[in-house]
């Protein structure tokens, strides 16, 4: 089984099993934050290099049962500040318009439900897409963007 041996800044060592060393990029590693002492395994197709966190069952061949496949979709939206702020948080923010654009369906549900908590809900939603949507993090923007129902630069 390699691993990691030392990560210098862009550059990472990796010792493979025939005791020799890999020196590879942290762009070629395919799982966040790898660390010294991390099991990896190596997949070369001619001179791309991919690393991949190793399982814990080694010399386990996957299969059906033993296999778990974990992907991550994050939802991406985007929409005219100026639309969103006035017309989907203004006008129509009472009923959960703002949440439904972001993509939070449960939220504008219960802001529907609860008459957005008698206009507080609603005022408050308000007054943060404005200072998101013309404060610093959007001010030279046009668009507001949202990964997963958050506000994102």
């Amino acid at each position: 089984m390699s691993e990691i041996i030392k990560i210098d800044g862009d550059e990472v060592i990796i010792g493979t099993e025939d005791n020799g060393m890999e020196k590879v990029t942290v762009a070629d590693i395919s799982y966040e934050n790898p660390l010294v002492g991390d099991k990896v395994k190596l997949f070369r197709n001619g001179e791309t290099v991919i690393v991949t966190k190793a399982d814990n069952a080694e010399n386990v061949a996957p299969t059906q049962s033993t296999a778990q496949t974990t992907e991550f979709y994050a939802k991406e939206k985007s929409i005219n500040k100026h639309v969103f702020a006035l017309v989907c948080s203004f006008l129509f923010g009472p009923i959960g318009v703002d949440r439904f654009v972001r993509g939070q369906i449960g939220l504008g549900i219960l802001k529907i439900i609860t008459f957005s908590c008698l206009g507080i809900w609603w005022f408050v939603d308000w007054i943060i897409a404005l200072v998101k949507a013309y404060g610093g993090a959007f001010g030279n923007e046009e668009d507001v963007h949202f990964i997963n129902g958050k506000y994102a630069r």
